[in-house]
């Protein structure tokens, strides 16, 4: 009994801290403001129970006309038999600044649910009083679209964040714009923070106090060395009006006005890479490797895990796999690789991880090469090689395996021996005709001669089928990409998006790999291009392979139906090895 009052105790202590823990104190206020303007300043509590609450310290600048005033909203729900409720206390005063500047409200302090709380400071911009713009006098100073970068210049695969800010005037209400319809050519888009809520800010933009909001944001990585080129766009905008009755004061009518909204023409430099090493991963960023090896001592026959981790930010998904060389008594399988990214302004950011399995056949002392990752690091502007440190593995003799041994001379009880004893005495070898010699023999001779001469010249036309490797793989390649675009194909209909991206990128690389007879340490968009034109394939052909790559590298991350993505992805997959497969010389 005491044990379940204990209990009950301790579970009532935990949901009530994390009750507690669930609690929010916010704040909110106008962004800008104008002199002598009176504006409002908020703060919302999710609980009724609040205890001493106060905001007494605001700036001198700012004069508190009214307050606090307390409201409370209490709603409830019920879907499907579960009901929900929840609570707000909010807490709002009037203020009036006396004088243009940005000021910063100190936090509010109160006691919720039991303990101290404060909620985070609050900045607002003061303007000098003016005179007030009206929606139908906003022109292109007051209602614009501004289009702004992070980089002007970026490495040939490095990432920029393309933003398209909306801006108006204090006095103007708050706007809407139509959708952006936008067509970059030698790049690949992913949109940016698309699904958070946008915040309102104040920022000074030509010298006068603007209300913006970044409407659209992307992010760019750039597929073509030179100057890319991002043009002027135009959208419609609308700014909201409402119109009066001159016969009742109270009646009014809302319209939108719309207005045209333009930006401007944007030029962004992509550098190429400098000439690439034979080791290079592919891989543009900033990155960390580290490895270990799991246990560091083993009896035979037993597996050991060696797993490597890349963490870092650009282009992790780009990077191929580290290579790791185990002793040639270790029987070792296909790594499992594990991935933990997030998009950000600067590309990918998160790890790669890839555990190798291998198992030590005999004893002895081993030392397993460090692994290594080569790229291009976009802070120092020059290639960087990481290594992990060696990974020492003592391997100890495994368990002795004792086996009976039997005796099956049959010297014992004959009746019971497996293996007859040895017949002793003479044997009479007369009598009878013998086989040796007859014509049934010498047929028979000669037609294992025959047969052996046929199977001689089948195995030796075989063996110098497959002395050239090269034609034997080129043979091959398409039908070991048709095998590995099957088992897409199931990822794809069991809605695995990862494993069938990873696993068309395979069949894609594999292919081309084998077709060109490139090995896997020289694959890249460039080296496939100049093989492809040595060989007489079309640019159209050689494009269409490189974008169906391209595709499927990137589209995991785009927005839309994933089974839509993966479908597309599939098809275009199949038409680029088919449309190489139309070329003889290959």
């Amino acid at each position: 009994m005491v044990l379940m009052s204990l209990s009950f105790i301790i579970c009532h202590l935990s949901f009530t801290n994390l009750a507690a823990q669930n609690y929010t104190f916010e704040g909110e206020v106008e962004s800008v403001v104008h002199v002598g303007e009176n504006f409002h300043l908020r703060y919302h509590i999710n609980t009724l129970d609040v205890k001493n609450f106060s905001q007494s310290s605001v700036p001198d600048e700012i004069q508190v006309l009214f307050g606090p005033a307390q409201s409370v909203n209490i709603s409830s729900s019920s879907i499907n038999g579960h009901n929900t409720s929840s609570e707000e206390l909010t807490m709002t005063y009037v203020l009036s600044a006396t004088k243009a500047g940005t000021y910063t409200l100190p936090p509010a302090t109160a006691t919720v649910g039991g303990r101290q709380m404060k909620s985070k400071p609050l900045t607002v911009t003061v303007i000098a009083g003016e005179e007030r713009v009206e929606a139908t006098q906003a022109t292109a100073n007051n209602f614009f679209l501004l289009a702004t970068v992070s980089k002007r210049r970026v490495s040939f695969g490095q990432p920029f964040l393309l933003t398209y800010k909306v801006c108006w005037h204090p006095d103007l209400p708050v706007p809407s714009v139509d959708d952006l319809k936008l067509d970059l050519q030698d790049v690949y888009m992913l949109p940016y923070n698309e699904t958070q809520r946008k915040s309102l800010k104040a920022e000074n933009i030509g010298g006068h106090t603007m209300k913006t909001i970044d409407w659209k944001q992307y992010i760019v990585y750039p597929q073509k060395t030179g100057t890319l080129h991002i043009p002027a766009v135009e959208v419609q905008g609308y700014l909201t009006e409402v119109v009066h009755d001159p016969f009742d004061p109270f009646l009014g009518v809302t319209r939108e006005i719309p207005r045209k909204l333009t930006t401007q023409a944007i030029d962004i430099t992509v550098d190429d890479l400098p000439q690439r090493p034979a080791d290079f991963s592919g891989g543009v960023g900033r990155f960390a490797i580290k490895g270990a090896l799991q246990p560091a001592s083993v009896k035979e026959n037993t597996p050991v895990t060696l797993t490597i981790t890349i963490s870092g930010h650009g282009n992790l998904k780009m990077l191929r796999q580290p290579e790791v060389t185990f002793p040639r008594t270790f029987d070792t399988y296909d790594p499992k690789q594990d991935e933990d990214v997030n998009l950000t302004a600067d590309g990918l950011d998160g790890t790669l991880t890839y555990e190798f399995i291998a198992v030590p056949q005999k004893r002895g002392h081993y030392v397993i090469p460090a692994a290594k990752l080569t790229y291009y690091d976009t802070g120092r502007h020059d290639y960087v090689t990481l290594r992990t440190d060696s990974f020492p593995l003592e391997v100890t003799p495994g368990d002795a395996i004792s086996s009976d041994v039997h005796d099956y001379s049959g010297q014992g009880d004959q009746s019971e021996g497996d293996i007859h004893p040895l017949r002793t005495g003479k044997e009479n070898m007369a009598g009878g005709s013998g086989f040796f010699g007859t014509t049934v023999y010498l047929l028979l001779l000669a037609a294992f001669v025959l047969l052996f001469a046929v199977a001689f010249s089948v195995m030796r036309y075989r063996m110098n089928s497959q002395l050239d490797v090269v034609q034997s793989r080129r043979r091959r390649a398409n039908k070991v990409a048709v095998r590995k675009l099957r088992k897409a194909a199931k990822l794809m209909q069991a809605g695995q998006a990862a494993a069938f991206y990873d696993e068309t990128l395979r069949a894609l690389w594999g292919y081309v790999g084998d077709k060109l007879n490139i090995p896997v340490s020289e694959l890249s968009r460039e080296n496939i291009s100049q093989q492809l034109a040595d060989r007489g394939v079309g640019q159209e052909v050689t494009d269409s392979f490189i974008a169906a790559i391209d595709e499927c590298e990137f589209v995991r991350y785009a927005p839309g139906d994933p089974q839509g993505n993966m479908s597309r992805v599939y098809d275009k997959s199949i038409k680029a090895i088919e449309e190489i497969e139309r070329f003889r010389k290959m």
